[in-house]
């Protein structure tokens, strides 16, 4: 798995991942929106900022996911 600080290098430097990057920012988002459909539904209680740690913990995995 790729570290944040390689992802981040990766990126400005243009060699970040061979996948598509909109399929990468697409599946970053999606780890949100997600918990934001479930926020509307009542599937959990509290506010979303009140988990941002571990919103951002799982878009860096998204992110550090290698192409097969």
């Amino acid at each position: 798995m790729r570290t944040p600080s390689e992802l981040t290098a990766g990126l400005l430097a243009r060699r970040l991942p061979a996948m598509p990057r909109i399929l990468l920012a697409a599946s970053a988002i999606g780890v949100v929106m997600q918990a934001a459909t479930y926020k509307v539904y009542g599937r959990f209680t509290g506010d979303l900022s009140d988990h941002v740690r571990f919103f951002a913990d799982a878009a860096w995995a998204v992110l550090a996911v290698k192409e097969k």
